[in-house]
Formats: structure tokens, sequence, C-alpha cells
């Protein structure tokens, strides 16, 4: 892979992170946040008791525990789909490694060469 085919995946793969994370908010912000911060003062509590507030942390833990497991696996998933894997060591080249990598042409974990050398 050249410099540019790098900077360009490094690119698409921002804007499709850009993409998932809308969703995300659109349903985590209006939905959960106001369960996980607790605002429950209106609620009967000798009609309910205190099952609002377990579902809520329900919610909230299953929300982490989802994040936790799936999250890092997805995102595996679409750093091999775009090509931005150290053939080496498998690293993301994304973040620091990946500025490293655009600029040495180098793995910034493993050191291995994932940039062709530009000919002259």
């Amino acid at each position: 892979m050249t410099h540019v085919e790098l900077v360009e995946r490094q690119q698409a793969f921002q804007r499709a992170a850009r993409g998932r994370m809308t969703p995300f908010l659109f349903v985590f912000i209006p939905v959960l946040a106001p369960l996980v911060v607790g605002s429950f003062k209106g609620i009967d509590v000798d009609r309910w008791g205190v099952w609002p507030e377990v579902a809520a942390f329900a919610a909230l833990v299953a929300t982490l525990a989802t994040a936790t497991i799936f999250v890092p696996q997805l995102e595996e998933r679409r750093v091999r789909k775009f090509g931005l894997a150290c053939p080496s060591c498998g690293e993301a080249l994304l973040g620091t490694t990946g500025e490293i990598a655009a600029v040495t042409g180098r793995c910034g974990v493993c050191g291995h060469r994932v940039v062709e050398p530009e000919s002259s």
C-alpha cells in the first residue's frame, strides 16, 4: 500500500465511524441517559417501589456489557475491512500507531514496513 492509500483508508474509516456513532447517540441520550441519571422523581413509590431504579440499572449494565464485549470485536472486523491492520502484528493502523505509519511507513508497534517506499 502506498502512503496516499493508507491516508485515504484512515480517512474512510473515520468517516464510517462517525456515521456509526450518530444512531447510537440518538438512542442513548434521550432514552438511556435519563434512566441512568435517575429522573424518577415523579414516580409513585408506593405503587412501583424500586423497580424503575432496578430497570434503569439493568439497562445500564446491559449497555455496558454490550459495549465491552461486542464493540471491540466489531471494531477489529472494521479495521480488517478497511485494510488498516498491520500485516505482521495485526495492530490497527489508527490513532498514534496510524500517524507513525503515515509518517515513517512502518508500524508503530512492531516496526514492520506497511507503506511501500516511494520509487524515484
